[in-house]
């Protein structure tokens, strides 16, 4: 069976080639690059739509795994789709994003240079329209449609979604959450072989 993982923000396919590293048979692990032959301007549809075609192109079943704005498209793929989901793992992933958030965001990227933004692999505009629009998904609504078993991981370090972590284990009947330490936002970075580890017993799991 294929686990699919997904990346966040500021980051690549190549962002989990560690984790890949320590996870069974790499055949069946697919890591997706989320913003390779997307045209401009992007959003978060443009994103989705592209996870979409690709998981639904698989005639089984799937693992997917996803980090910040990974974790949000993959819930969001879950919900939609829940007979196509075997598990679910959400990676820092927010639940709901304070206004006052967002618009401290907005001020400080709009005043970054663009050379920033372009070494992430996105316009510095369509970066900022991607973030925004992201704020867009009701992610309560999608965390109440999970019916897969679920795994919810955070750094231990990742001061602003450790409440989330927790409220969205706390709404997921089946679902289990684990805090990596010596971890903040980037997981997969942070912590890669602690992160395999977990994965791996959670995947593992009839």
């Amino acid at each position: 069976m294929k686990t699919v993982l997904i990346h966040g923000l500021g980051q690549s396919s190549s962002s989990w080639d560690n984790v890949k590293l320590n996870l069974g048979n790499d055949n069946d692990i697919i890591a997706i690059d989320l913003f390779s032959n997307i045209e401009s301007p992007v959003n978060y549809e443009k994103v989705f739509l592209k996870i979409e075609k690709m998981l639904n192109s698989y005639s089984e079943k799937v693992n997917i795994c996803g980090l910040s704005l990974g974790g949000v498209l993959a819930l969001d793929y879950t919900s939609k789709y829940p007979d196509k989901v075997n598990s679910l793992v959400l990676i820092a992933t927010p639940y709901i994003v304070p206004k006052e958030l967002k618009i401290k965001q907005n001020e400080m990227f709009g005043q970054m240079p663009e050379e920033t933004f372009t070494g992430l692999g996105l316009q510095k505009q369509d970066f900022i329209n991607l973030v925004n629009t992201t704020y867009d998904v009701d992610i309560p609504s999608k965390v109440n449609d999970v019916i897969c078993k679920t795994l919810i991981v955070c750094g231990e370090n990742d001061f602003i979604n450790l409440e989330s972590s927790k409220i969205i284990y706390n709404s997921i009947e089946n679902s289990e959450l684990s805090i990596i330490k010596n971890a903040a936002h980037t997981v997969n970075i942070d912590n890669p072989i602690e992160l395999s580890k977990i994965l791996n017993e959670f995947l593992k799991q009839e």
